[in-house]
């Protein structure tokens, strides 16, 4: 006789893969075992693919609705959800769908469902406080080159060969792209939360180069240098205006700010 231990974790595989393993075990009166099996599967499937097209909208409209609820039964078989909370399900669906032979075709959709996930996190990414332009004004103009930035935890930066903003204008529209080509170097997508709605954009490689090396604690001077060697026409009072604009910046261990 299985623990019950055994027999929930036996159960629960046979819910989330379709196997049929603990029918054994599974009382009954005017349904069979697998009836009252199937019960329990489909609520679970339902529930578990409402949560993922919520997450994935656009990944869905790009290949439809059955070939997406496929998609997802297949991600469950060996990706199931490790507790209660429907919050990280989907987590590790864009490496998925890189080594899942039907989308073989869409060679961009794993980077448009990474951007998906990348917008759910940067929703309920914690509310950590921000740097303002006015925090900046009581600070001394000799200071500020030697301070570091780091990137709020609801902002993303997020590399892709493809043109995702491009694509996503056409998967929105119903219409297909024309020939795509992988872009060298890769774009930059700057992901981010601000008054509560997330938003996303391409930057442009200066912008870009100037953000990363921020966030890899290099200090205003060394990443406002490292921009201007890519493009020394880039505007960096404004890229880093609209960057403090749009509270980019976490507060967190800048003692000058407190």
């Amino acid at each position: 006789m299985p623990t019950l231990r055994e027999l929930q974790q036996t159960f629960l595989n046979d819910v989330l893969t379709g196997s049929a393993n603990s029918t054994a075990w599974i009382e009954h009166t005017h349904l069979t075992p697998e009836q009252r099996l199937a019960i329990y599967k489909n609520n679970t499937h339902k529930t578990l693919l409402a949560s993922m097209q919520n997450t994935f909208p656009l990944t869905q409209k790009a290949v439809g609705d059955e070939f997406f609820a496929y998609a997802v039964k297949e991600y469950l078989k060996e990706h199931t959800p490790s507790s209660g909370s429907l919050f990280g399900l989907g987590a590790d669906f864009s490496e998925f769908l890189t080594t899942f032979d039907p989308v073989q075709q869409f060679e961009f959709l794993p980077d448009i469902a990474q951007l998906e996930w990348l917008i759910e996190s940067s929703y309920y990414a914690p509310n950590d406080p921000r740097i303002s332009i006015k925090a900046l004004e009581n600070i001394s103009l000799d200071t500020i080159p030697l301070m570091k930035f780091k990137l709020h935890p609801s902002t993303f930066l997020f590399k892709s060969k493809w043109p995702l903003d491009d694509i996503i204008e056409h998967i929105e529209k119903g219409t297909t792209p024309s020939e795509l080509k992988p872009q060298v170097p890769r774009y930059t997508f700057l992901i981010y939360r601000h008054n509560f709605n997330v938003r996303y954009r391409k930057l442009s490689y200066a912008e870009s180069i100037f953000l990363q090396a921020l966030n890899k604690g290099e200090t205003f001077a060394n990443a406002h240098r490292m921009a201007l060697e890519i493009n020394p026409q880039a505007d960096m009072g404004a890229i880093l205006g609209n960057a403090l604009e749009k509270s980019l910046f976490t507060q967190e261990q800048q003692e000058e700010l407190k």
